[in-house]
């Protein structure tokens, strides 16, 4: 099962919106303090009442509604309505509605919910009143919570911004294993139980932490025989789960839960928090996975998070936003009141969407093609002289962009065709870019790599210069300096030599350019044929 729409009325910001996802991977962005979390909460009061609160009704109301469409209820799904009582034929059903309803009027404080035959709701007004409901037997029933143990097909896993506690249960029984809930209370208990090499996620588990944070993740000995969680630094000495940052409990436990099962649905706050982009990114890569068989529903500020997530097909972006509307009466005053809305799937509003979250665009309508080069020293030359002067043609039809070396090359391609795949939802610019690297045995060796991910391009689109570095292109009276940095052997020193070199040819270039056209012109004569190559085909 999964959960369809949404409505709300009354309830903080919200007025009187609704929203429908995806049964896959669902994106919800938006400025702080604009509804997210209070979206991923009215979900959430499915298996947790207490998810939002009596003071959560809207300001000037009394009463406030969340209506939960689930539907695709199969018959193994019911196991999560067990604590709900004289269910009746509701269940019989495939898609119903629950409708929780929030009051806080005075001394009238209290949390109600009800399960419905979705199709025996025929009209809701406009502050979340069913004012007609079709009499069909079963047509409704006491709600009592989706059931929150794994052992009774619980269907909510949430990953809330705010999942922290100040202790951990080392003590624990199987309920406390399988329980699931919104803090790292019982932590321990379930990473012990995939860690246990029974487990049939362990392997994929221990695996994932160590590719994702570096380390192999397991059970430890600690104080007082009770049970902790760590590494091994040595073969005595250990780091506790404690001594590291949040962001690596947060991914173990992110990790742990997406592994448990599958058909769910994964409430997640900010993904991004505390991670380094290059774990986010393997994060993300494990969740896409993942989607073909549950639900996601999160929200993030990250454009990383929308960029790899947002290409993936049946994947909704969803937007807040607040505006503070007047009340008029004796004293007029504003409250604020959210939006929900889906974006449309164009390219003017993904752009919009992505410069919402601070990323730095270029016009992407300005450059016909792109060239990813392996260092910024072929990046600088090719973009200070070689195009101007001898390919004058491509000026602002080509964009350069420099990697940090050979292995960066083919991620940084990855997140190049992202940009392109996200904003356009087409091929617009395949076979539009190229990837050249230094000849020498890395670069060689990353090349064919890519090569052989982009089977479906022209194999000319990544290729190696014939000399091992892009130095080695730099006109004669350069000779010692290049060598300098060649016999080099301190890696550090070596790299502050090439940018040393690189900048003083720069600065020789901008103040002698017919000079340095007439000396690049024969030192460089292999690197301007690439690039009119290049050119004939653009």
């Amino acid at each position: 099962m999964y959960i369809e729409e949404v409505k709300l009325f009354n309830i903080r910001s919200f007025q009187n919106q609704s929203i429908n996802f995806s049964k896959n991977i669902n994106i919800i962005i938006g400025e702080n303090n604009s509804g997210k979390s209070t979206l991923i909460k009215s979900i959430y009061l499915l298996q947790d009442r207490n998810a939002l609160r009596t003071d959560d009704v809207r300001k000037t109301k009394n009463l406030g509604h969340v209506f939960v469409t689930i539907k695709e209820i199969g018959s193994n799904d019911k196991l999560s309505f067990i604590n709900s009582e004289n269910l009746g034929n509701t269940l019989q059903f495939k898609q119903s509605v629950v409708l929780t309803a929030i009051q806080n009027e005075g001394t009238k404080k209290s949390t109600s919910q009800k399960l419905f035959q979705a199709d025996s709701i025929k009209s809701i007004n406009e502050d979340g009143f069913i004012s007609k409901i079709a009499e069909t037997p079963g047509a409704q029933a006491h709600f009592s919570g989706l059931s929150n143990d794994e052992t009774q097909s619980s269907f909510i896993y949430p990953f809330l911004s705010k999942r922290k506690t100040n202790f951990f249960a080392s003590k624990v029984d199987s309920k406390d294993s399988n329980s699931i809930g919104d803090d790292y209370r019982y932590f321990i208990a379930k990473i012990k139980k995939l860690t246990n090499p029974g487990h049939p996620s362990s392997k994929k588990f221990v695996d994932l932490c160590d590719k994702i944070l570096g380390f192999k993740i397991g059970i430890i000995a600690a104080e007082n025989q009770m049970d902790s969680l760590g590494f091994y630094v040595t073969g005595h000495e250990i780091i506790s789960i404690q001594q590291t940052g949040d962001g690596v409990m947060q991914i173990i436990f992110l990790i742990a839960l997406i592994l448990t099962e599958d058909n769910k649905l994964y409430l997640i706050e900010e993904l991004e928090n505390d991670l380094h982009p290059s774990a986010l990114k393997e994060l993300l890569e494990l969740i896409i996975q993942k989607s073909k068989s549950n639900q996601f529903i999160i929200s993030t500020h990250s454009n990383i998070v929308l960029r790899y997530l947002g290409i993936c097909e049946n994947t909704k972006i969803i937007t807040t936003k607040t505006q503070f509307t007047k009340v008029e009466g004796p004293d007029d005053y504003y409250i604020p009141t959210s939006e929900l809305k889906e974006i449309v799937n164009s390219p003017e509003e993904r752009i919009k969407v992505l410069m919402n979250l601070g990323y730095e665009l270029w016009d992407f309508e300005l450059f016909k093609a792109y060239l990813l080069l392996e260092e910024s020293s072929a990046e600088s030359i090719i973009r200070e002289l070689l195009i101007p002067a001898f390919i004058p043609s491509m000026l602002n039809k080509i964009k350069t962009i420099a990697a940090s070396g050979a292995a960066d090359m083919e991620p940084r391609f990855h997140d190049f065709l992202r940009i392109f795949v996200f904003i356009n939802s087409n091929s617009i610019y395949n076979e539009r870019a190229w990837i050249i690297a230094d000849g020498d045995k890395e670069g060689k060796k990353h090349i064919e790599s890519i090569r052989n991910s982009f089977k479906n391009w022209p194999p000319k689109h990544f290729m190696n210069f014939s000399k091992d570095n892009f130095e080695e292109y730099y006109p004669e009276r350069f000779s010692d300096s290049v060598k300098e940095m060649q016999v080099e052997l301190d890696n550090r020193k070596k790299r502050d030599k090439k940018i040393r070199l690189t900048m003083d040819v720069v600065d020789w270039i901008r103040n002698n350019y017919e000079l340095a056209k007439q000396e690049f012109a024969i030192s460089a004569k292999e690197v301007i044929n690439i690039l009119k190559e290049m050119e004939g085909k653009l």
